[in-house]
């Protein structure tokens, strides 16, 4: 080892003489104090290659600055920031950072009340959009309903409440504008406003109700040239009439069940003032829907006890006896000589008539009068066919007759 000479060993004890050896360790000291500070200060670092630059927004301030936080909740963390239940972050808290100017928004949940109409609802909520907040608590808006963010005058006597959300509704309306129809809805206070809104001038064209009239919930309001007249008439309804079977009452007979009547309607109308018969009718209102009227048609067969034979009944409607024999085969196939026979087709009698109401009225006791029927039945054969026996012989290839 080399033996430091005399003169080098004095000039290093007495170094700390020096002029410049307090300010120089002085400010070496301060440096590393404030490096290892500003490395643990806000999750800061100068490392130019592992830090971003970000933006937080939270609990109303906003600050810019970097950090070596690898996530969103990272950050947070480090920045002591703390949720809370309700909180929402934006972006959540498991987004990687890893860009410079990454913006993370911090929204704090509390108390709002809804007010719609008599309806009151208080929701902890950290949603912005008041429309959001409304749609939170089940209310469905309009795009015309009005929604205002009020704070209380007296937080103690509103409850916990930080927010109000009134929502002033606007009111459906069918406005009908030159014969075309539209639904729509208004704050409007009077039709004039309304028209007025919908940029036309009252005075240049024709309105029903009058301008001066209150909007009200579903009304309807007419719009149309200042040419033409808006008149609104009454006009009667037609009643119709029905016909229905009834099986409790006996078949050829009818009875009205139920006299029916006529309704109303109100038809409004845009008339030409130069020339009222030009009219064209923009609506109709039902004001009393008609009642139809119904008769009852009756379907029963009567159960009746009829004496004599056919030959009997033959010989008394007149027949010529050479007659039986065709008679006695077309009567029997069709009804098996049974006056009361009904078909399935509602067709009747001895022969199966099928135009009912022409054997009823001939025969009003059809199904008790035989003798009735084949007279009715052999002037049918006889101006038909010519005879029974002709009949015969078309019932024979057709099997009707």
């Amino acid at each position: 080892m080399t033996r430091l000479t005399k003169t080098k060993r004095h000039k290093i004890f007495n170094l700390h003489k020096h002029p410049l050896v307090v300010p120089v360790v002085t400010f070496l000291l301060l440096f590393v104090v404030s490096l290892i500070a500003f490395v643990n200060f806000n999750a800061t670092t100068l490392g130019p290659a592992d830090s971003r630059v970000v933006n937080v927004y939270a609990d109303g301030k906003s600050q810019t600055l970097p950090t070596r936080a690898g996530t969103v909740k990272d950050l947070l963390e480090r920045l002591d920031i703390k949720l809370s239940d309700g909180d929402v972050v934006e972006p959540g808290l498991d987004t990687k950072i890893i860009d410079d100017n990454f913006s993370v928004n911090v929204y704090r949940a509390r108390p709002v009340t809804v007010i719609d109409g008599d309806k009151q609802v208080t929701i902890n909520t950290a949603t912005q959009s008041a429309r959001s907040v409304a749609g939170e608590v089940g209310v469905t808006l309009y795009p015309e309903d009005d929604v205002k963010v009020e704070i209380p005058d007296n937080l103690i006597d509103e409850g916990s409440a930080t927010e109000q959300l009134v929502i002033s509704r606007s009111v459906p309306v069918k406005l009908v504008m030159y014969g075309q129809s539209y639904d729509v809805r208004t704050h409007a206070k009077t039709v004039g406003e309304l028209i007025e809104e919908k940029g036309l001038n009252v005075a240049d064209v024709t309105v029903l109700p009058p301008a001066e009239t209150a909007v009200t919930a579903n009304m309807v309001v007419f719009v149309t040239y200042k040419d033409k007249n808006i008149v609104t008439t009454e006009e009667a309804i037609p009643n119709a009439e029905e016909t229905v079977n009834d099986p409790e009452l006996a078949i050829g007979t009818t009875k009205v069940s139920r006299e029916g009547s006529p309704g109303k309607k109100v038809v409004i109308y845009e008339v030409d003032k130069a020339d009222p018969a030009k009219k064209t009718a923009l609506q109709e209102v039902i004001a009393i829907q008609p009642i139809s009227k119904i008769t009852a048609k009756g379907t029963k067969v009567a159960a009746v006890t009829v004496t004599g034979s056919k030959a009997d009944w033959m010989r008394a409607a007149g027949i010529d006896p050479s007659q039986y024999q065709y008679a006695d085969y077309i009567i029997g196939r069709e009804s098996g000589w049974n006056p009361g026979a009904v078909s399935p087709n509602r067709c009747i009698g001895l022969g199966q008539k099928c135009n009912a109401q022409s054997l009823i009225n001939a025969c009003p006791n059809w199904q008790s009068d035989p003798v009735c029927q084949l007279g009715h039945f052999s002037g049918y054969a006889n101006g038909r066919y010519g005879s029974w026996q002709q009949a015969y012989q078309f019932w024979q290839v057709n099997h009707w007759w």
